[in-house]
């Protein structure tokens, strides 16, 4: 099984200035730390920030670090929902997934355990700092095998390196989802998958609702056969007091 080699890599970066960036505010409902001080990760003792680059920092409220993927074949992700309606017959359009992956082997993704890798427990230092300061964590990831255009540009400004090189992560040329590969089988295989799913589930709540009907109908026809039961007595008790029906 080939796997993502960047993944035996530690990665450094450094935050925005202000730790804003682009589209990420200085501020929150409750909290402002713009004028808080950065900390640097500086193998968990966190020291004030120098200018340098590192794994992760603490900025007011919010843990700075970097994203590792759940997935250990990843090399890249992005979407483009019109790319995978292109491989699906209309009918299919509305169970496309917008999301794309480029794996190191072509193959589904398959997960790992990224807690020990030296990115992660920075990760985990960061947030637990930032509570222990604050009592409230928010986390804000420079992502590795990721990038919209809502999303931090860490990778499109080269402000992640791989620390053994101190050369900046790349984002990769002309990247190829697996899902694409055989003209779009695997879009065409998920969006199958979510039909199947749905058309299950209509059959399963019809087949509720018919149940609920056959009940109520049953209590119905009780309530009928009870009440032309009881009717004729009725009837004979008032014609005995002398009302004309």
């Amino acid at each position: 099984m080939k796997e993502n080699p960047l993944l035996k890599e530690t990665f450094i970066f450094r935050p925005f200035n202000g730790c804003e960036g682009k589209g990420i505010t200085a501020t929150t409902d409750h909290y402002d730390h713009q004028t808080q001080g950065l900390l640097r990760y500086a193998n968990g003792k966190w020291i004030p920030d120098d200018g340098e680059y590192d794994l992760a920092f603490a900025h007011g409220v919010f843990a700075h670090y970097v994203s590792l993927p759940d997935y250990s074949n990843v090399i890249w992700t992005w979407r483009d929902i019109n790319l995978t309606r292109s491989y699906l017959p209309e009918y299919l359009h509305k169970y496309a997934q917008s999301h794309h992956i480029y794996t190191s082997d072509n193959q589904p993704m398959r997960h790992w355990d990224k807690s020990q890798h030296p990115n992660a427990r920075a990760g985990k230092s960061a947030m637990d700092k930032v509570r222990a300061i604050h009592h409230v964590a928010n986390g804000r990831g420079a992502y590795l095998c990721s990038e919209s255009p809502s999303e931090i540009p860490w990778l499109n400004e080269k402000r992640m390196l791989v620390q053994s090189t101190m050369k900046p992560v790349l984002i990769p040329e002309n990247p190829i989802c697996y899902l694409c590969l055989d003209n779009g089988r695997g879009h065409l295989v998920e969006a199958l998958q979510d039909y199947k799913e749905q058309l299950e589930c209509d059959i399963e709540y019809a087949e509720e609702d018919i149940g609920k009907a056959e009940s109520t109908i049953a209590d119905s026809e009780y309530i009928i056969y009870k009440a032309k039961e009881k009717l004729p007595e009725i009837i004979e008790k008032l014609k005995a007091l002398g009302i004309e029906l």
